[in-house]
């Protein structure tokens, strides 16, 4: 069986369907954000990875000609000397899965659209969690034989936003969900006898990430289960506000000793990514001596990444302990005088102990987004008014977009054809968008929204 980490300093982890054994590296991850198709432009932005110190790739596989890429792309990454695993991230498609299980290193599943058509049909109730239960096995019995012959990981990879509806009847979409739905795919791979298996449990809340991670952790030492644990907060965004999200999602966890991998979500070049999970993964061990009253606290050195890592790992067990009510920093080495006082703030937002800001969920892109997420959600920070207490969601596609907006307050989804719908709420208010359209709508919708709720009623 592989071996998790979940507090054992001897252990045998799955990397990559790699078995590796004993005080194992916690190992970093990222994912293309190139057009599937384009090996060029993908091997080129792996090798940028992997020099900054990807340990491995993921590779969004969004149809058969991308498999077929996928292939390329190992060759000509072995070809320039890069040997590291690749991961294929496969949704909505068993059988691109079974295609791609031949090539990749791991394939990642999302129980939530792994068994689509099932989706709709299961509602609640024990007789139809037992027929969800045999469609997953039936789905799942081809690709463990295909992973078997490889030698190919599997990696279950839930997340709050697209979980399966026989879950959400029972469970809702919280942690508890979160943990049941990974529970039913661990369970249905083992059934089939198959054990190279990572799990990661992922929502954009890092509250909610670190409570599913608790959680799964205490159920698989439970039932005896020990599997490698894959970790890290989705959509996470941009900038300060998405790099303290993720911190504080991934380093609480690491400090619990869960996460034999991790990947810093963020909306910027994979390189970016990598170069903030070193940062993470160097710092999270530090902590502070607890504090019950607000003070002034000074961290040097002119690294952001490196701040905002160490600023996370000692101040978030404090806040979320109740040890500390406010905190006022000092970052000397940097010069901008914005930096400390975004930090403080951001990352009392992401604890919710106070909310100073608008809240962005945006996902970081992959070969399923077809417009620039990076420019749309850079020119909404720059037309929209902070807004604190309201959510505003930017997906690249239909794979986690739909849960993530249903839970905002205004919405942008992308579609295949590189346009995007816009949302408030759950309502989808107009689609087809070009991004330039969608930005000047969402900006007069919301503005209007403002004006409607500031005027006094007679």
């Amino acid at each position: 069986m592989v071996m998790a980490n979940t507090g054992t300093s001897a252990a045998v982890v799955d990397i990559g369907g790699v078995p590796l054994g004993g005080n194992f590296p916690i190992r970093v991850q990222s994912m293309t954000d190139t057009p599937a198709h384009d090996v060029k432009a993908t091997l080129a932005q792996c090798i940028r990875a992997f020099e900054a110190g990807a340990d491995y790739m993921r590779i969004g596989i969004p149809d058969k000609a991308a498999v077929h890429a996928l292939g390329q792309l190992k060759k000509g990454l072995k070809q320039s000397g890069f040997h590291q695993p690749l991961i294929a991230d496969v949704h909505f498609s068993a059988t691109l899965s079974l295609q791609a299980a031949r090539i990749a290193d791991k394939v990642r599943i999302n129980p939530g659209n792994y068994t689509p058509r099932a989706s709709g049909t299961i509602c609640s109730g024990q007789q139809d969690r037992l027929k969800a239960q045999e469609i997953i096995r039936s789905r799942l019995k081809p690709l463990t034989g295909v992973c078997r012959e490889y030698g190919t990981a599997i990696r279950i990879g839930t997340n709050a936003a697209s979980l399966p509806q026989h879950v959400i009847a029972s469970y809702g979409r919280g942690a508890e969900a979160m943990v049941e739905v990974t529970m039913e795919f661990l369970q249905a791979l083992t059934d089939l006898g198959f054990y190279r298996i990572v799990v990661s449990l992922k929502a954009s809340d890092p509250l909610t990430t670190i409570r599913a991670y608790r959680l799964m952790a205490e159920r698989m030492k439970k039932e005896k289960l020990q599997f490698p644990m894959h970790t890290g907060v989705t959509e996470a965004g941009e900038g300060i506000s998405g790099r303290v999200k993720s911190a504080l999602g991934i380093i609480l966890l690491l400090q619990d000793g869960i996460g034999a991998t991790f990947r810093a979500s963020l909306t910027d070049p994979p390189e970016a990514e990598i170069a903030f999970a070193k940062a993470l993964r160097s710092n999270y061990r530090f902590a502070r001596t607890p504090q019950s009253e607000a003070s002034g606290m000074t961290y040097t050195g002119n690294n952001k990444d490196g701040l905002i890592a160490r600023i996370v790992a000692e101040c978030a067990p404090l806040l979320l302990g109740g040890k500390l009510s406010d905190f006022d920093l000092h970052t000397p080495g940097i010069s901008d005088p914005r930096f400390p006082v975004a930090v403080a703030e951001s990352l009392m937002q992401a604890c919710g102990l106070k909310s100073t800001a608008t809240e962005f969920v945006v996902c970081p892109g992959c070969a399923r987004c077809n417009f620039n997420i990076r420019e749309v959600i850079g020119e909404l920070r720059k037309r929209l008014p902070e807004m604190p207490g309201r959510k505003i969601a930017v997906m690249g596609c239909a794979v986690n977009g739909p849960g993530e907006i249903a839970e905002a307050n205004y919405g942008l989804l992308g579609t295949p054809a590189g346009s995007l719908n816009l949302y408030r709420g759950k309502r989808m208010v107009v689609s087809g968008l070009e991004p330039a359209e969608a930005l000047e709508a969402m900006e007069e919708m919301i503005k209007r929204d403002l004006r409607k709720a500031s005027t006094p009623r007679e």
